[in-house]
């Protein structure tokens, strides 16, 4: 892997902010920098120091008033990273057995310092997957990744059956929560009510029936079953 001139914790920063992009479906629009210290569990002081790093770096930029946005710069080395990560995911959760909820934060620490040599083992083991266990298409080692023509559950038509195809989140008592609920990639369910004034979603899976909020919902992506 080529040297970074950034640290881990800007690093995180950054792809962070990618995935809140690709969450909200916003990459034409801006992050505010309040909203980022939140997801990082960090000051905004603290927040507008790093982000301004990678400003100056050309990874991100930044709108007054609006906040900021990765550049492509900034996304290309996202992807490369993130090749790395979530093959280590991959291996973590089915090789070594790590849970789901454990695995985000271990594949972050170990990205960056395992050679490429261990990282095509590691992918082989793991059985040369395609997809992070959290769903999202696995970049090859240039940066370039697959698209997925998904939704947000949230704005789903009810009444329609949908096969879960990403997690959007990385907290782990959340995803200890949609793993005890079977809301996991790949999973078949139906849509079955969504109450009105952002409330809660009503799931069908398994023949059996699940409340869900809208905030936590937001972070559950689907296709269209029979679309996969």
């Amino acid at each position: 892997m080529e040297d970074s001139p950034i640290t881990p914790r800007q690093l995180q920063y950054l792809t962070e902010l990618y995935r809140l992009e690709q969450t909200y479906q916003n990459e034409q629009t801006y992050t505010a920098i309040a909203d980022l210290a939140v997801e990082l569990l960090d000051t905004q002081s603290n927040a507008t120091r790093i982000l301004s790093y990678l400003r100056e770096s050309n990874l991100v930029e930044h709108k007054r008033y609006q906040g900021i946005r990765t550049t492509a710069l900034g996304k290309n080395k996202i992807l490369k990273f993130l090749h790395r990560q979530y093959i280590i995911e991959a291996f973590l959760m089915k090789v070594m057995k790590f849970g789901w909820d454990k695995i985000h934060t271990e594949a972050q620490n170990l990205a960056s310092s395992t050679t490429d040599k261990v990282l095509k083992q590691m992918w082989v083991m793991a059985g040369q997957p395609e997809f992070s266990p959290f769903g999202e298409p696995i970049p090859d080692k240039d940066g370039h990744s697959k698209t997925i023509d998904d939704i947000p559950l949230t704005i789903a038509e009810v009444q329609s059956e949908y096969r879960i195809s990403r997690i959007m989140l990385r907290m782990s008592d959340r995803l200890e929560y949609l793993q005890a609920l079977g809301l996991v990639p790949q999973q078949a369910i139906t849509l079955l009510h969504r109450a009105p004034f952002d409330g809660p979603l009503q799931i069908k899976l398994n023949h059996e029936f699940r409340i869900l909020g809208h905030q936590l919902a937001e972070y559950i992506f689907v296709i269209p079953e029979g679309n996969t």
